[in-house]
């Protein structure tokens, strides 16, 4: 960051000579050097969120991981990792393509998937193990994500 402060200050410096030409000349170098700080800060900005979204995303995604047995929702991961859900939500739509829900839902359905491949618990048992509340949400739920029932899936993974 240091390099782009001195380019700023530099240019600041830039400024206060073309300023005091006080021509039509110094006026448009003027205004030039300013766009030229303001593309600068830019680039400060882009670089300071760079470093955050991943952090801030893996934290989240940890935070998912750890609580799928769970209800989740927007709320309650910014509630409980002090996130703004706004920002979450962007960071959402442009990392990772998706919503937050979404990404909560794929999670919890690929979890289901593996447990209905690999544990021997009916589906009703899988629904709660992976945070539904009613299987009938589950298999609805699974069927919108996975385009077929968690009953079909599950003949389906058995064979």
């Amino acid at each position: 960051l240091g390099k782009h402060f001195n380019r700023i200050h530099h240019r600041l410096i830039n400024c206060e000579e073309y300023r005091m030409h006080g021509t039509h000349t110094g006026r448009l170098l003027l205004d030039t050097e300013f766009y030229r700080i303001l593309l600068t800060l830019a680039e400060i900005v882009e670089y300071q969120q760079q470093a955050v979204h991943p952090s801030t995303l893996g934290k989240i995604h940890l935070y998912i991981k750890q609580n799928l047995t769970k209800p989740l929702s927007l709320q309650t991961i910014c509630k409980d990792c002090n996130i703004s859900p706004s920002y979450v939500e962007r960071l959402f739509k442009k990392y990772m393509g998706c919503t937050v829900t979404e990404y909560i839902n794929n999670e919890k359905l690929y979890f289901a998937c593996e447990l209905i491949r690999s544990a021997h618990l009916n589906l009703t048992e899988i629904a709660e193990a992976v945070g539904y509340s009613t299987s009938s949400h589950f298999a609805s739920q699974f069927k919108r994500y996975k385009g077929c029932t968690p009953g079909h899936f599950k003949k389906l993974s058995r064979k």
